[in-house]
């Protein structure tokens, strides 16, 4: 369930390759449908909510560790670095701190390009990965951290990245981890969703690279947070083109089926206890306010019974949302709520936020509207999420 005048598509099938068992959508839209996308719709412009900025505790822990590791595989090695998908430029901002200068950043939102430049004073440019200025190479080392699995067109993203690489340049790419995916389910289906249509594990990212004449030279694996008690898996690897290019060698990931029918149960699970909660909380016909218009309140409007609730708003900080309408419900600001609210409950569909939302509705807005969360409902029973 998309907004109106949304430029993707609502829905797609998961599908898994029959050669290499690569888990991908296939998705109706097609690559200049998602370059549109993250240029006009990016969540990444609101540093409050978006990542990639290393504004939040977290996003800078996660930043600062992603240019610690780049660093450390320089060895001190002076680098023309560019970061592509830059958002917010917090890695390039974590390297300029390591002592890095020649940087430069890329992304398709005007927003995130105007912060890299004037509040990091660091080289950016407005573009998307198929329309990058000749100025931007040749590099040596570009950044592609969860960039990948989001990028349609991932053989002509290779090829692209590949001509504005030095020679003897590496490429950094860090991924969500699907071989762990049911492992750390705090979300139904949080990786299944509007931006995520690739689901890489370490085979199928070493093979992507391997067909476009790369081999890996290091990498590895780890836990971030997304939000506190919410970690999430990932895979990192430095990879450097292959000479001579060899034949790519494509190797089998039998394991990846199970593992994401494991995360597909899991999160299934999840929306049933959604279901119960909305039962309970919401059994009359009265109206409720819904804050939060990100992936999960996508799709719970599909697959759960909020679309049949009585939305009288729903509400987003992100200016990209405001004004727009989705599922037939208009998106508001939050400074736009008036006061005649009437006691409706609201229902906050965020569980990264939800702690940050509920501060900020009892403390900045001062509302006594009682609050309905869906963090109780996020955990599945006897997952395995540590720490």
């Amino acid at each position: 369930m998309l907004p109106d005048r949304h430029p993707l598509r609502n829905g797609y099938d998961v599908v898994g390759c029959g050669r290499c068992d690569f888990v991908f959508a296939d998705s109706a839209a097609s690559q200049s449908d998602y370059d549109l996308y993250y240029s006009d719709f990016s969540k990444y412009e609101d540093n409050h909510t978006g990542t990639g900025g290393g504004e939040s505790v977290l996003d800078s822990d996660r930043v600062g560790e992603v240019a610690r590791e780049i660093d450390r595989f320089l060895q001190g090695h002076p680098a023309r670095i560019l970061d592509i998908g830059c958002a917010n430029g917090g890695i390039l901002r974590e390297l300029k701190r390591l002592g890095h200068q020649r940087l430069a950043g890329v992304d398709p939102s005007a927003a995130c390009v105007d912060h890299v430049q004037n509040r990091l004073g660091i080289e950016a440019h407005r573009a998307s990965l198929f329309d990058m200025p000749v100025v931007v190479g040749p590099r040596d080392l570009i950044i592609l951290s969860h960039v990948l699995e989001h990028v349609l067109d991932l053989r002509g993203c290779l090829g692209r990245v590949g001509a504005f690489l030095d020679p003897e340049g590496v490429i950094y790419a860090e991924v969500p981890d699907a071989m762990r995916y049911a492992d750390f389910v705090t979300s139904p289906f949080q990786d299944f969703n509007t931006e995520h249509i690739n689901h890489f594990t370490e085979v199928s990212l070493d093979n992507l690279f391997s067909g476009a004449g790369f081999e890996r030279v290091g990498g590895g694996a780890k836990i971030m947070e997304s939000a506190p008690g919410m970690p999430y898996p990932a895979i990192f690897s430095f990879y450097k083109k292959r000479s001579p290019p060899d034949a790519a060698d494509y190797r089998k990931d039998p394991a990846i089926d199970g593992s994401i029918r494991r995360y597909r149960d899991a999160s299934q699970g999840i929306i049933d206890r959604v279901n119960d909660l909305l039962h309970r909380e919401f059994r009359g016909d009265g109206e409720v306010l819904v804050w939060g218009t990100g992936q999960l309140t996508l799709k719970l409007l599909a697959m759960s019974g909020l679309g049949k609730l009585r939305i009288r708003n729903f509400i987003d900080s992100n200016p990209v949302f405001r004004g727009k309408v989705l599922n037939g419900v208009r998106i508001i600001h939050p400074d736009e709520m008036g006061n005649d609210l009437g006691g409706l409950k609201i229902l906050i569909t965020s569980t990264i936020h939800e702690q940050a939302i509920r501060a900020d509705i009892t403390g900045r807005y001062k509302l006594p509207n009682p609050l309905v969360g869906l963090g109780t409902c996020m955990r599945p029973s006897g997952s395995h999420l540590p720490g």
